[in-house]
């Protein structure tokens, strides 16, 4: 799903924009860039399109997808993830956070996202992560 875009504003791909860390983010930054969310499951996103941003429907294990998805972006934030720390290696894991991390930073760097435009995202991505750390302490960390 497309939306006009201003062409003065960074334009962001936000992976995982339905999880809690993504749609957070999103709220915070709305105003301030053109963002590209994109996530698994949409219909809890949708409403974004009513701001002038783009939602879109992906499976970050689909290279081709993920491709697609970066096509005219400036910033990747990938937090698209299996998140349950019970969640089976092979059905969940391997496919969505190793293939899907592969797969997003392989087509960034194919469509030509420029990786030091990462700190225009300034504060919010030290809030990103500070969350990911705890949530990492918490689940996955021995």
């Amino acid at each position: 799903m497309t939306a006009n875009r201003s062409p003065s504003r960074k334009r962001i791909l936000l992976t995982g924009a339905a999880g809690g860390i993504g749609s957070a983010f999103f709220r915070a930054e709305a105003s301030n860039y053109f963002f590209r969310l994109a996530d698994r499951e949409t219909s809890s996103i949708v409403s974004a399109l009513s701001q002038g941003h783009e939602v879109s429907a992906l499976d970050v294990a689909d290279l081709e997808a993920c491709q697609e998805v970066c096509r005219d972006i400036d910033i990747v934030i990938h937090l698209a993830a299996a998140t349950n720390p019970e969640a089976d290696f092979y059905k969940a894991l391997l496919y969505n956070n190793i293939c899907g991390t592969y797969n997003i930073f392989r087509a960034a760097k194919d469509r030509g996202v420029n990786a030091s435009s990462l700190p225009a995202v300034r504060k919010s991505s030290l809030v990103i992560q500070t969350m990911s750390r705890l949530i990492l302490s918490h689940h996955y960390v021995p």
